[in-house]
């Protein structure tokens, strides 16, 4: 039977196409599979890092999914090799001259090459075959090849094969076993993704819940001093509740493609992904227009009655995206990030849970690093990447981050500009939605109006002309509005500075008076 290999060097699978060099996330890792993950180099202890005298507590070492088959593991990291003789790693004789560049550089070289020219460059050594078969070019290949019109095949290059050559395609070859090849690089991808959430990481529960609270008190507990909350309770009447198991989902949506990624796809083939997918980064379904998709999904909810006044409805079909269905499976989810446009959002669970670590906005989670104005974050790849090495970092500040477990049936608020984290802890489905309350109005008019707004502003098309659209509008519909707020604003800066008669003659580090003549 001819093998993978015959398919893809075949001549008729030779693509004439321009080269487009791949985009490769920031990697911050450096592996260290010690029982104790590595402590970053951190900024002096500032804004609430300061660290307690609490002692720390031991960690035990990592554990691997069930799933995690020894079988797949080509590679070995690096401080396998420690006591033996370098020459030992068979990477560098089997790359040859391309044994100089780093394992990094030399994957985004790869990234250059059709799918027929790797599968050439896999068969002349075995070290090429390792890096020529690295999963992530695959995946790139077949979400730019074959969009989202592709069977999941168990791995993305029998994928690959299987979607270029259907007919012909042969069945799922055997891996060649490879024996002394150390990487870090390779390693740590294949660790991620086979990791099991360590218990430490998933204990701590120190967010608010509030269960049946008015308004009233949401507005002044939590949205006015900028608070986030887990709200119980608040989706008992959504017939999403009941409605969205997977095979009602599949009915409904039908041949209806999602945005996943960087490409549309069905939700019958995410889920066949979904279900045997065991990589770093797993495609994460975020559609902003379901509900005009399948109008039936928008119909299955509605927002909780804290959320409902939302400023940007003013502007209605010219609104920024705000509204999205996600869906994923463990191990899915998104990176730290703080929500478009300065807004505040709202996170409800339909199935499944997720893990939350949430910190204020004058704090930079450790490991993540923003641009000077904002505009671009370079943080770890993956979220696992995230928990292993920058987790404990934070465990003994004196202002730990919020965290917390959301379960179906709860609701996340999400106050603006707070860093977020958030990792599915099974298969999931979930509600969010970015909004705009008068305590938030000034917040996004100033953002809106930023010099660098064009690059800033998301979820629309007309990013600078969306502060005066946004500001004549709410003028035209709360007249006098923005003015009010402007001068309660003013007058509660104002009064903070103000020092009453006590405090002007008290010196609040000796703890008793002063005297000034």
């Amino acid at each position: 039977m001819p093998s993978v290999f015959h398919y893809l060097t075949s001549p008729h699978l030779s693509r004439k196409k321009p080269k487009k060099k791949r985009r490769n996330p920031t990697k911050t890792l450096t592996l260290n599979l010690s029982p104790k993950p590595p402590t970053p180099n951190l900024e002096p202890p500032i804004d609430g890092r300061e660290e307690s005298e609490e002692p720390e507590e031991e960690e035990a070492g990592f554990k691997l999914k069930p799933s995690a088959s020894s079988r797949s593991l080509a590679v070995q990291p690096l401080g396998n090799l420690f006591l033996l003789d370098p020459s030992a790693n068979a990477r560098n004789s089997g790359l040859g001259a391309l044994r100089v560049l780093s394992d990094e550089l030399l994957l985004d070289i790869l990234g250059l090459l059709c799918g027929r020219d790797l599968a050439i460059l896999s068969a002349v050594s075995r070290s090429s075959y390792v890096f020529a078969g690295h999963e992530p070019l695959w995946r790139n290949l077949v979400l730019e090849d074959l969009k989202g019109d592709f069977l999941f095949d168990g791995s993305w290059k029998s994928t690959y094969v299987s979607g270029i050559a259907p007919r012909s395609a042969p069945s799922r070859a055997a891996a060649i076993a490879i024996r002394n090849l150390y990487s870090d690089y390779l390693f740590q991808s294949w660790l991620c993704a086979n990791l099991e959430m360590k218990p430490e990481w998933l204990e701590r529960d120190n967010i608010e819940r509030r269960r049946g609270i008015s308004v009233e008190e949401f507005v002044e507990s939590f949205e006015e001093p900028n608070r986030p909350v887990l709200l119980e309770g608040c989706l008992e009447s959504w017939p999403a509740m009941e409605k969205w198991t997977r095979e009602h989902l599949v009915k409904v949506c039908g041949d209806v493609k999602f945005a996943v990624g960087p490409v549309e796809m069905t939700l019958g083939r995410y889920f066949r992904y979904a279900d045997s997918a065991r990589e770093e980064r797993p495609l994460y379904l975020f559609d902003p227009n379901f509900s005009k998709k399948v109008p039936e999904l928008g119909s299955d909810y509605e927002v909780p009655v804290y959320f409902r006044e939302d400023l940007f409805s003013v502007l209605g079909e010219d609104r920024p995206d705000y509204r999205w269905v996600i869906i994923g499976p463990a191990g899915s989810g998104s990176s730290f990030h703080v929500d478009p446009n300065s807004t505040s959002a709202w996170n409800a669970v339909v199935k499944g849970s997720k893990k939350w670590v949430m910190f204020p906005p004058e704090i930079v989670p450790p490991g993540v690093h923003p641009s000077p104005d904002g505009a671009e974050v370079a943080c770890p790849v993956s979220i696992m990447e995230w928990f292993m090495n920058f987790y404990g970092a934070c465990k003994n500040w004196k202002r730990r981050p919020v965290e917390c477990i959301c379960r179906a049936g709860e609701v996340v608020f999400v106050p603006n500009g707070w860093w977020h984290l958030v990792i599915n802890l099974e298969d999931s489905v979930a509600i969010t939605q970015n909004y705009v309350s008068r305590r938030n109005l000034l917040n996004v008019l100033d953002f809106l109006g930023r010099p660098n707004a064009s690059e800033l502003v998301s979820g629309t098309k007309d990013r600078v002309n969306l502060y005066e659209k946004f500001r004549n509008a709410i003028n035209a519909a709360f007249p006098g509005t923005i003015d009010q707020l402007r001068q309660k604003a003013h007058e509660k800066m104002t009064q903070k500075k103000k020092l009453t008669f006590w405090e002007s003659v008290s010196d609040a580090n000796a703890g008793g008076f002063r005297f000034s003549f």
